[in-house]
């Protein structure tokens, strides 16, 4: 299990998902330079290494001869070292000719990531997949070709790893015979790469095995929709056959809950046939609708640079997310000025106003504890 010290002068480091450093009391150090903090990003995927001043300066500085690139960055660290506390600016380690980063002064999620990886136990998979956040430095722009081209093979990188352990979770998990940790791994996988043909037939059977049929063929639905979308291309016939099959068993099990009474499937998706019982038929249901609404929120963003006005609206839906998730509800992505969550779909427990006001509660305490991450 990777743990994260918190010893006096300790930084830590988010770059999965939007760049966020805090001290050692978990306050947010800002870093106003742009420039600043894709030199400590990139310096904190490496630890202990030393980079070479002239690699740094070309990385993030291109277009400016050789001089006025190296000044730019002495600046730069200059810069950052007064942004960090005085007890945590040994972590920048800098000569003449390198540049580097004090791995016993900075936490970072990316290393905690790259640890969990490496044990491949179920729970540490599962530790590795929870500091995974987001795409690496998601939404920033250092305004630099070179370092955008590093950032994109960073990304790759780190996206075929992701991908990889929700693989050897969901394995692992049906090994165990967790049937709810290996479909949950496998959605997640899905989201992650939606093409991932494979990856929609396991989910499809994983909620057969569960009995959940209408969820399986629905996955049928959700991957046969995204192949034609994006690739203009129908589903392979391993997902062909693998629904008809689940169309074949959902008709067994209808039929053997009504005692024998003939199925007559007049649809090729999920609905029941006419004849089966009034409980197993679809029926309309009560659910809540929360609307998160930020005033000023589009005014905020126009006076902002992309990569602040992105960083805002992501902390804007994951405080959303944050508090519909506690109280059982599904937060869907931002439209305008509002992010909408509901509760009760897909399942409902009778209480759903109740619930969807707790997380408004909730969602007003969190903004009031917290500032937003930019200043308007």
């Amino acid at each position: 299990m990777a743990v994260w010290n918190r010893a006096v002068g300790t930084l830590t480091l988010q770059v999965l998902g939007s760049f966020h450093i805090r001290d050692a009391s978990g306050c947010e150090i800002r870093i106003a330079s742009r420039k600043g903090r894709a030199l400590l990003a990139y310096l904190a995927l490496r630890p202990g290494e030393s980079h070479g001043r002239e690699r740094l300066a070309n990385l993030l500085w291109e277009d400016a001869d050789e001089e006025l690139a190296r000044t730019s960055l002495r600046q730069a660290l200059a810069a950052l070292r007064k942004s960090l506390p005085a007890d945590a600016q040994g972590a920048l380690q800098a000569d003449a000719e390198s540049v580097g980063i004090d791995p016993s002064l900075l936490n970072s999620d990316i290393q905690a990531f790259r640890h969990s990886l490496l044990a491949g136990t179920r729970t540490s998979l599962q530790e590795a997949i929870n500091h995974y956040r987001g795409d690496l430095l998601d939404g920033f722009d250092a305004r630099s070709t070179a370092f955008d081209e590093w950032l994109s093979s960073e990304r790759n990188t780190l996206r075929k790893q992701i991908s990889e352990a929700l693989n050897r979770l969901t394995e692992l998990c049906a090994a165990a015979e967790d049937n709810e940790g290996a479909l949950t791994a496998c959605m997640r996988l899905v989201s992650l790469e939606p093409l991932n043909e494979p990856a929609h037939r396991r989910v499809m059977e994983l909620q057969a095995k569960r009995n959940a049929y209408a969820e399986a063929l629905r996955q049928y639905r959700v991957c046969r929709d995204v192949l034609r979308r994006e690739l203009d291309v129908s589903p392979e016939a391993a997902t062909e056959n693998l629904y008809r099959e689940l169309m074949r068993k959902r008709r067994a099990a209808v039929a053997e809950s009504t005692d024998g009474e003939p199925f007559i499937d007049e649809s090729p998706v999920v609905a029941p046939a006419p004849s089966a019982r009034p409980e197993l038929r679809p029926g309309l249901r009560d659910a809540t609708i929360l609307v998160a609404r930020l005033e000023g929120l589009l005014e905020t963003e126009a006076r902002l640079d992309p990569e602040e006005a992105h960083l805002l609206s992501n902390e804007f839906q994951r405080r959303v997310q944050t508090s519909a998730q506690e109280f059982g509800g599904l937060a869907d992505r931002r439209v305008g000025s509002n992010v909408l969550a509901v509760f009760g779909i897909p399942n409902s427990y009778g209480n759903e106003s109740e619930r969807a006001a707790r997380a408004a509660l909730m969602l007003r305490d969190m903004i009031a504890a917290k500032p937003w991450p930019v200043t308007s």
